[in-house]
């Protein structure tokens, strides 16, 4: 009897200590790197894997295309065409782009975090926060503060939505949706920024060079992510200006949900058979 209920326990603990890690949460990312000509690879982080996602062949040729952002709403990447007064869309599934939007709201627009509707971006002529309601695209009325100088790039955290915006020599900052600009966060020294994203404790950064660039979060040292081969070979230029991410919690069942059923479960087998026994 005794051995019967010290296996019975065993089995409690073990099909408990499974359920629990059955439902562990699990972080993977899809990095979406671009170019200055409209480019766009994909990097799935669960997979290791580099490809092609689309390119902007039969529009109308892009000026300059300086930042990207992953647009939940409308599950594409956009881009911030600055020189051209331009926002394209590649859309994520299909790698189909289009162009979504010509006018004054797009020249010299910058960087790109898209969240809640409204794309954020950098206006370049007056260094501040700029957004664009996605929905009709009408100014979102942001007025803040001055931003540092050489700032280029803008990402969020897609976990939180905060914003980060990054500038040459200034380092990495926060900066609220209303614009307004946080102290230093991150020193990066010889660090060149056009482009940002949040990727975990570290940012991504493009820089307007060949390789897709990791910045380290507490020492603020950068170190190549990605390498110009890796890109080139799949149909990126030289000049990479944007960078953003898709990241998702995969998560199995709620924490700890089935690993007290099946304690539950188990619990009440064991508790019938001591009765049968008894």
């Amino acid at each position: 009897m005794k051995n019967r209920i010290l296996t019975s326990a065993k089995a409690i603990i073990a099909a408990a200590s499974i359920a629990f890690v059955a439902s562990s949460p699990v972080n993977a990312a899809v990095i979406y790197i671009g170019d200055s000509q409209g480019n766009t690879a994909q990097y799935d982080t669960s997979t290791s894997t580099l490809s092609a996602l689309g390119n902007l062949s039969g529009l109308t040729s892009p000026g300059q295309i300086i930042g990207i952002a992953y647009d939940e709403m409308s599950d594409s990447v956009l881009h911030l065409d600055r020189n051209g007064a331009r926002l394209y869309s590649t859309h994520t599934g299909t790698g189909a782009s289009s162009l979504v939007y010509s006018g004054a709201l797009a020249q010299n627009f910058q960087g790109g975090a898209a969240k809640g509707g409204i794309l954020y971006g950098i206006d370049e002529s007056t260094q501040r926060l700029r957004g664009i309601n996605l929905t009709g695209f009408v100014d979102a009325g942001i007025t803040g503060d001055v931003l540092p100088n050489h700032s280029h790039a803008l990402g969020k955290d897609a976990t939180t939505g905060q914003l980060y915006v990054g500038a040459g020599g200034n380092g990495i900052r926060e900066v609220s949706d209303a614009g307004v600009v946080s102290g230093t966060l991150l020193a990066t020294p010889g660090v060149g920024f056009k482009d940002l994203a949040v990727f975990g404790d570290d940012f991504l950064v493009a820089s307007y060079g060949a390789d897709l660039r990791l910045v380290d979060g507490i020492t603020g040292t950068s170190s190549i992510f990605l390498t110009g081969a890796q890109l080139s070979s799949v149909g990126l230029g030289s000049s990479i200006s944007g960078v953003d991410l898709r990241s998702s919690l995969v998560t199995v069942s709620e924490p700890g949900v089935f690993g007290l059923m099946a304690v539950g479960m188990l619990g009440l087998a064991m508790l019938r058979r001591r009765r049968i026994a008894a």
